[in-house]
């Protein structure tokens, strides 16, 4: 290869061509940061939803503990009297009794309890409390065919915020947010 070969193909960019690389480097950065925003609002919806699951999830095994079952002389066993919504669990509450037809729509007393945004327990009553992120409310409905021997259980885990934007007269529809879970449970003989 020539001396005057190497000098022309060493000669480096002309400043065309990179601002044209610079134009072009603007744009892909321009495009991502716009995508930004809407990667975090996604990201944060995603942890929202894991959460409310989480908790949906937590309250119906809770509800799946509690006896439900027929012992040695074909007799039922319920337990109607366990607070799952006081923590540490108490008596004196509702147990798997039947709730409310509304229970998964309004804060029923002794089927609704409120966690923060940990998922730690801050309340109950028919208002959130100020540190409350998440409502979680639950049903327990005899089966129609077998009222004394099944029972359909839901856990609903909403956030407070968007409860706040619903309306009494507004018809509850599935959000993001929001965790629906169920399972029926039979009476076993023991």
């Amino acid at each position: 290869m020539s001396i005057r070969a190497l000098r022309r193909d060493d000669r480096g960019f002309a400043i065309l061509e990179v601002g044209v690389a610079l134009c072009l480097l603007s744009l892909v950065a321009v495009g991502i940061c716009g995508l930004l925003p809407i990667a975090v609002r996604a990201v944060r919806s995603g942890g929202e939803q894991s959460m409310a699951m989480w908790l949906a999830v937590q309250r119906l095994e809770h509800l799946c503990a509690l006896p439900w079952t027929r012992d040695d002389l074909g007799l039922s066993v319920s337990d109607t009297t366990t607070d799952l919504s006081v923590e540490p669990f108490a008596s004196g509450g509702t147990g798997l009794q039947a709730s409310p037809a509304d229970a998964l729509d309004a804060n029923r007393p002794g089927f609704v309890d409120y966690l923060d945004g940990t998922g730690r327990w801050v309340g109950t009553g028919a208002a959130p409390p100020r540190t409350a992120v998440y409502i979680r409310r639950w049903s327990v409905v005899p089966a129609a065919s077998a009222p004394a021997d099944a029972v359909l259980l839901q856990v609903l885990v909403t956030s407070v915020r968007r409860e706040a934007g619903l309306s009494a007269s507004t018809l509850r529809l599935p959000h993001l947010v929001d965790a629906l879970v169920a399972t029926m449970r039979t009476r076993a003989v023991s």
